[in-house]
């Protein structure tokens, strides 16, 4: 569980996958211009022989006492206005968190981490 609160009911849990989910959701809107990638810098073709189906190692979601942190990993895949595409998905997984989990995130950070050439 990435998140766990206790109220007079008992417990809410929710998956990090819940969270990948959301995310994932949001950049859909965005597939011809950002990817989603892994950070790590595991090239593709190692990762594909390490696990068939690729973990969603673009997107970092860590919690503490403050709050739920995320940081998403882009590559820009053509010549876009960086600020209003990184604007647009932090404001757009910030609001798809606050309505479908009730809750406001303490931070969304989008990092490019490489722009592809056309």
């Amino acid at each position: 569980m990435i998140y766990k609160k206790e109220n007079e009911l008992g417990y809410i849990g929710i998956k990090e996958k819940v969270f990948e989910k959301i995310i994932v959701e949001c950049a859909k809107k965005y597939k011809d211009n950002i990817s989603i990638i892994d950070h790590t810098f595991i090239p593709k073709k190692i990762m594909m022989k390490i696990r068939k189906k690729p973990k969603k190692a673009g997107i970092e979601i860590s919690h503490n006492e403050n709050g739920i942190d995320i940081r998403i990993y882009i590559v820009l895949k053509k010549r876009i206005n960086i600020s209003l595409i990184t604007d647009s998905l932090i404001k757009e997984v910030y609001d798809r968190i606050l309505y479908t989990l009730k809750f406001e995130p303490k931070s969304v950070a989008v990092i490019v981490t490489e722009i592809e050439k056309n």
